[in-house]
């Protein structure tokens, strides 16, 4: 088993549609996210699955025949869902790339599956992947990028949502036959 916490040191705030960065705290405290770590957890940086996005995106713009999954109208960059009407991928402006939410979501399930592979003699892999309901939107379009573009039959993704008490409880089990 892998254990992992998402530190958002983006200061980004998603809503469904748009990203807005909160007021800027005071330095950090990574005291508690030191603790973790020493219990035996890893700390993934939101601003390095943001990096392996855009990468990801610049990628795809230097060469759109790679993945027809996604098309671009104007600037903005879109995923072809078969749950969503449209999901945003990203913005492009010139050299200026901006992956959006589900694009992130997707990196970290692209990364985390990565690093799962690892353990050959597991016959199946699973992400338990705990968020709030404010949040659902996001993982289950980054859950289906991942799994469309790169998921394979032995991954699944559990996606749990809750409220912020942890009162209430809802479970979606996701693989790649689900898209």
């Amino acid at each position: 088993m892998l254990y992992d916490v998402i530190y958002n040191d983006l200061g980004m705030a998603c809503g469904t549609d748009s990203c807005s960065i909160a007021p800027a705290a005071a330095e950090p405290d990574l005291g508690a996210l030191n603790e973790i770590a020493r219990a035996g957890f890893t700390v993934t940086r939101e601003r390095t699955l943001r990096n392996r996005a855009t990468r990801a995106m610049k990628a795809w713009l230097k060469d759109p025949a790679t993945d027809r999954r996604f098309y671009r109208e104007g600037d903005e960059v879109y995923f072809r869902s078969r749950s969503y009407e449209r999901v945003l991928a990203g913005v492009a402006r010139e050299n200026h790339v901006v992956p959006r939410c589900p694009l992130i979501v997707g990196e970290y399930f692209a990364g985390y599956f990565s690093r799962l592979r690892a353990f050959t003699a597991c016959g199946h892999r699973y992400v338990v992947d705990i968020n709030s309901f404010a949040d659902r939107d996001k993982i289950l379009k980054g859950a289906e990028i991942y799994l469309r573009r790169a998921g394979r039959d032995d991954e699944t993704i559990i996606a749990v949502f809750t409220d912020p008490a942890c009162a209430e409880l809802v479970e979606m089990c996701l693989t790649a036959d689900d898209f």
